[in-house]
């Protein structure tokens, strides 16, 4: 239970002139409960059940208590490759566990960590009984059907991990700094980079790995979503083996009955008509035990970190997938997952905000290219025998890392500094609100697998039993003490027990190598055994009722006083709520360029001139977000429902306060101008733009802002922008959504409270309409790129425009046309030796009707000309009757199926209600109407959108000319080599001598 106890004084609320009497920004949190049952049964199973309404789709987020801390010495991967093959196996000698997941329209991830291995699957409510009986399976029939070529694939997969994934430098790091931070004999001492080991495993290894460990007494499951707690039961026993539930139960002690609500014939087969509960085989006269608590996995001490292996001059470099050199300092912490690991999170937000303070300016430290913030963060990775704190700092080249990792060092040292006591407690209190909006932030998540409710809930209730996660870190939060804090941090984040090392860029040719060595990953490769079972027999009017629009039946619209439009949509069980400003008006809209330009150089909230400390939005665990589509733009907050008053008035102080700002202007111009010259050196930006404007001419979407554009901005004065804003912002281009745990009434009242009297004029911006396309034939340009490693294809087609009847009909055509690109390279793969590394088909159905299809293709240079023929031909499936009319089916129950999770979260239906609101050609109506649209495309209606395909297409080959050109010319393929890097030259003479002179 979250209720009014979760009370943070913020001070008076106070009148400023223009603006109605601000509310009162103290925090309100609404009463929240979700209904969580937790059984264990006999066997040791824990099951958790958590009911949550929003949409209907389940999560379950299992936590198997066996990681890579069970790996043996010198076969470290044991476990990973136990998660990978899981979803290779064949339960039940048919599909895989992965198409099985397809076809069921569900999503899903799996991790292996330090103690323990995590599933979460996200499907829609009504496959929940084929989603148990996978996670059965798992535990009975974890590696079944599977061959060596399937782990050959995952061990090649694993080894190259590192150079595949790239971007989050703190995971790169932490399996390196394990062995670094624990002793010989501590159970993490031996976790570490598992590429050196993997060949030394062998299948009947992981096999007998998971049998050790996927079992009942080590397993907890959470099933949370659209389900009633007393049939959840029921269906959890239909579809599990009974001897994972009790060693001794049968069939034979169950008891199955026919619902009494079911209408019409029920059917014996069908889970949902049945009630299903075994008698106790100890005492069949009574029904089996397992409504009792949650058995402690813990022990309540906290085991003290050792001190570190290496010394503190130790400092090794290891390479992953990073822009740039990072430097990584990382300390050990007493384990994790007994009730306070917020403690640990308010600490590292101490750590990181002390770093930033010092190294946030400083020209050696990389910055974000958008947001110009300095690349420097902290993480906490939680684990039972103890956790680690690691912070990571982005280089540039030429920076000395050993005098980086210094500087955070010393940062730290500050948190036990008397001096700096006030600074720190500040850092502290802004981290508990910040903290505090996070976890209220992300409740509704029912996915994330970190950080999403279900996930965190049942990793935590897993070890120590506690199903309020959510509402305890919410309290323990605020309730923090800073002593506690700096006492944990003085004991264990000592320069001495630091260790460090840096993370430096992987070179080109080693991912080269990584994607040759998991070349046909299983993942990848579509099966051509595989249809689904009973296929023949799926009527559409089943495919129909698998079909769950978005519930908009308590959506209501008003009509403010001034004019402006206001959405409500209530949604959605816990205590938050979204209210954004939509405008109609975007990249696309009015002279090109404008749009960016004023979106940029305006000043609103929150910018601290601007923010009184009595309505700063964070006092009532409110969020700004700002951003922009090709047609609209969004300016929002997600903020306690409690609060929806000091929501209201923040948006109508933005709209009053919003100015014409040039702060900042010459860093803007130097920004763009960087941005500019680096897309000039781009292959792909030159291939980009050979692609639009082939099949969507004069179109605005990927319209650049070119170097006379800038000098134009640069002229501007702020009174420019002004006159483009008094257009923009009015209540005839703007609609007020609400979306949350809200009361329409209430919202409307408030708004018309607070927003009501925002009066300003100016007549509606429309945005731009595409052309229409024309026949610009087939098209292959080559652009030379003598250093690349491998050779990108990219097939680009303008398919017909969809309407409203035909939104989908490219997204069904995609999907069999992705299918038909991988079947075929990998065809190529055996008959010709031309190796694929990567493949993909894609549609992009854009504003006012456009419709884009895309295959991708990663190759060898001497594969070239016959990828290319084989990409034609795919294209030109539509024409040549070729389409796979038994797989359509397939593919439509994925799509009818998964878009029933689209809509769970705040952030998911409202980004749904956006497009809608945003989109001429569509309306809330629409979504009743598209379950019938999806059943009823016909393979005709595909061919009909992809007719133009063939000759109306683009390919783009970007490698080396002297390996591309004779393949192409060896497979009779007809091009032109485009001089891009003469383009770019040429370019950069004209406006940066000297950067032109380096190109030489």
């Amino acid at each position: 239970m979250i209720g009014t106890w979760l009370v943070l004084t913020a001070g008076p609320a106070f009148a400023q002139q223009g603006l109605p009497r601000a509310p009162d920004f103290n925090l309100k949190m609404p009463d929240y409960f979700l209904d969580t049952r937790s059984y264990t049964f006999p066997s040791g199973l824990r099951v958790l059940l958590q009911q949550d309404l929003s949409a209907p789709q389940v999560t379950i987020a299992t936590v198997m208590e066996g990681g890579a801390s069970l790996d043996l010495a010198g076969e470290q991967g044991t476990a990973r490759l136990a998660e990978y093959m899981w979803f290779q196996s064949r339960p039940e000698g048919k599909e895989r566990v992965q198409d099985k997941l397809y076809t069921l329209g569900a999503t899903y991830n799996a991790s292996t960590h330090a103690d323990h291995t995590a599933y979460l699957t996200l499907g829609p409510r009504d496959v929940l009984p084929e989603l148990l009986k996978l996670e059965s399976q798992r535990l009975t029939e974890m590696h079944a059907n599977t061959n060596d070529v399937f782990f050959t694939a995952a061990k090649e997969l694993i080894k190259n991990r590192s150079a595949l994934v790239g971007g989050d430098a703190l995971s790169l790091a932490i399996p390196h700094t394990y062995g670094m931070l624990y002793p010989a004999g501590h159970p993490y001492a031996h976790i570490g980079p598992e590429v050196a080991t993997l060949d030394s495993i062998s299948f009947d290894e992981v096999k007998a790995f998971g049998k050790a460990h996927y079992s009942p007494e080590n397993t907890t499951i959470l099933i949370a979503g659209d389900i009633d707690l007393n049939q959840a039961s029921s269906l959890l026993f239909w579809a599990f083996e009974p001897s994972l539930l009790h060693p001794d139960l049968t069939k034979e002690d169950y008891n199955t009955y026919f619902r009494p609500d079911i209408s019409g014939a029920p059917d014996e087969n069908n889970p949902w008509h049945l009630t299903v509960f075994p008698n106790d085989p100890d005492d069949p006269e009574e029904y089996l035990p397992f409504d009792v608590e949650l058995p402690l996995r813990v022990e309540a001490e906290y085991p003290e970190p050792p001190m570190p292996v290496a010394s503190r001059d130790d400092m090794p470099r290891v390479f992953g997938r990073v822009s740039e050199p990072v430097v990584v300092v990382a300390w050990s912490l007493p384990g994790g997952f007994r009730g306070e690991d917020h403690i640990y999170n308010l600490m590292q937000g101490a750590v990181e905000g002390l770093i930033i303070g010092e190294l946030g300016q400083d020209p050696m430290v990389s910055r974000d290219p958008v947001l110009d913030t300095p690349n420097i963060s902290c993480r906490t990775f939680f684990a039972l025998q103890g956790s680690v704190l690691a912070c990571a700092t982005g280089m540039h080249p030429k920076a000395i890392p050993e005098t980086i990792a210094g500087r955070m060092l010393d940062q730290v040292a500050m948190l036990w500094w008397r001096d700096y006591m006030i600074q720190v407690e500040q850092i502290i209190s802004a981290g508990k609100n910040s903290g505090l909006t996070g976890i209220l932030h992300r409740i509704d998540d029912l996915y994330t697998p970190w950080t999403g409710r279900p996930a965190q809930t049942a990793r935590v209730a897993h070890y120590n039993g506690n199903v309020r996660v959510q509402s305890d870190r919410m309290q323990g939060v605020m309730n923090a003490q800073s002593e506690t804090i700096l006492q944990i941090a003085q004991q264990h984040l000592d320069r001495k027990r630091a260790v460090r090392l840096v993370i430096e860029p992987l070179p080109d040719s080693d991912a080269t190598k990584a994607l040759l060595g998991v070349n046909a990953y299983p993942g990848n490769i579509p099966d051509p055994s595989f249809r689904l079972s009973g296929e023949d027999s799926l009527t559409d009017e089943e495919l129909l009722a698998a079909f769950h629009a978005p519930d908009l039946s308590h959506l209501q619209e008003r009509t403010l006083s001034n004019g402006l439009r206001v959405v409500v949509k209530p949604h959605g069980v816990v205590p938050t709520t979204m209210i954004s400003m939509v405008w109609t008006v975007g990249k696309a809209s009015g002279e090109p360029g404008l749009e960016d330009y004023a979106w940029f150089f305006q000043r609103r909230l929150p910018n601290p001139v601007l923010v009184d400390s009595a309505t700063r939005v964070a006092n009532i665990a409110g969020k700004w977000s700002h951003w922009q589509g090709s047609n609209f733009s969004v300016e929002e907050m997600k903020v306690s429902s409690g609060n929806i008053d000091g929501a209201m008035w923040s948006i109508r102080k933005l709209l009053e306060t919003r100015e014409s700002s040039p702060s900042g202007k010459s860093l803007w111009v130097k920004a763009n101008r960087k941005l500019l010259k680096k897309d000039w050196l781009s292959d792909q930006w030159w291939a980009d733009q050979l692609q639009w404007s082939h099949l969507a001419p004069d179109h605005a979407l990927p319209w650049r802002m070119g170097w006379e554009d800038i000098e134009r901005y640069k002229g501007m004065k702020p009174a420019d922008v002004e006159v483009y804003q008094a257009q923009r912002y009015t209540p005839e281009n703007g609609v007020l959504l609400v979306v949350g745990n809200v009361e329409p009434e209430e919202v409307f009242s408030m708004a018309e409270n607070y927003i009501g009297g925002w009066n300003a004029r100016g007549e509606k911006i429309q945005g731009s309409v595409p052309p229409k396309p024309h026949q610009s034939g087939l098209k292959t340009w080559v652009l030379d790129v003598p250093d690349a490693q491998f050779t990108t294809m990219d097939l680009g087609c303008r398919a017909e425009d969809w309407d409203g009847d035909s939104y989908s009909h490219g997204q069904l055509l995609a999907s069999l046309m992705d299918e038909s690109l991988k079947a075929s390279l990998q065809e190529g793969a055996m008959s010709e030796g031309t190796l694929a590394l990567l493949s993909f088909g894609s549609a992009q159905p854009y504003e006012h009707g456009l419709n884009m299809l895309q295959l991708f293709a990663m190759v060898s240079g001497d594969g070239a000309g016959a990828t290319a023929k084989r990409m034609r031909a795919v294209a030109a499936l539509p024409q040549t009757d070729a389409l796979d009319v038994e797989r359509l089916r397939v593919h439509k129950l994925h799509v009818i199926r998964e878009y029933a999770t689209r809509f769970q979260s705040h952030a998911q239906m409202r980004k749904g209600m956006v497009e809608i609101l945003a989109d001429p050609l569509r309306d809330f109506d629409w979504y009743k109407g598209l379950g019938e649209q999806l059943v009823n495309v016909t393979i005709d209606d595909l061919k009909a959108s992809g007719a133009t395909c063939a000759d109306h297409a683009i390919l783009t080959v970007r490698g080396p000319l002297a390996e591309v050109g004779p393949s192409l010319d060896a497979a009779g393929v007809t091009y032109e080599v485009y001089p891009w890097y003469d383009e770019a030259k040429a370019l950069m003479t004209a406006h940066d001598p000297k950067a032109a002179k380096k190109m030489d």
